[in-house]
């Protein structure tokens, strides 16, 4: 017969290496995360341009105490760069890296405006803003030439004279502006068949 004092023992044994097991168990349960998000395209002739954030996370292990814990995501890598799909040839070429391993809120390059001028293409995307009590957007500011396959950027306020020369116009909704393909479109009827291998992002 067991004695209250060695009952309540054992139950406390018990119960801990219960939790044990689960925060063993649960604890192996970490997976890796990827995620790539696109801009708007642009197209010009027989391409299209566009822009993707692409990031691989790892999750924190998950434990149970009660109730089921999540730990904290662990950023690996994260890239913005610059695309080009040749619609014929179903061929799609990174044409420029333009970020790497920033932070995780800064970027938005679902907000990207496009416009060409003679064989430079113009792209402007959120990249975050000014403090907290400036409400000010920051964009990355890319010039790129489209013969010449050579780029500028530069990171302006909204209200630099760069940024209001190319862009002050510019019409919403975005896909009022000439050669703008949608992002659900971009998806849908052009990247939808796309191969890791083709994207060629680690």
């Amino acid at each position: 017969m067991i004695k209250g004092g060695n009952s309540l023992s054992f139950l406390m044994v018990g119960t801990g290496l219960f939790f044990a097991a689960i925060l063993t168990g649960c604890g192996a349960d970490s997976r890796l995360l990827v995620s790539r998000e696109v801009s708007y395209g642009f197209r010009s002739g027989e391409s299209l341009y566009f822009l993707a954030d692409y990031s691989r996370k790892k999750r924190g292990r998950r434990f149970w105490f009660i109730l089921p814990f999540e730990g904290s995501i662990t950023v690996l890598h994260r890239d913005i760069s610059l695309f080009r799909y040749d619609i014929p040839e179903n061929r799609l070429t990174r044409l420029a890296l333009l970020r790497r391993d920033f932070p995780l809120p800064a970027a938005n390059v679902k907000h990207s405006l496009f416009r060409q001028s003679g064989d430079r293409l113009l792209i402007a995307y959120i990249m975050g803003q000014e403090t907290k009590e400036r409400f000010a957007f920051r964009y990355d500011l890319i010039d790129y030439d489209l013969t010449k396959g050579r780029m500028e950027m530069a990171t302006v306020f909204e209200d630099d004279p760069r940024y209001r020369k190319f862009f002050g116009d510019y019409e919403s909704p975005f896909t009022a502006n000439p050669g703008i393909v949608g992002i659900s479109e971009l998806n849908r009827d052009y990247l939808k068949g796309i191969t890791e291998e083709q994207w060629g992002q680690p």
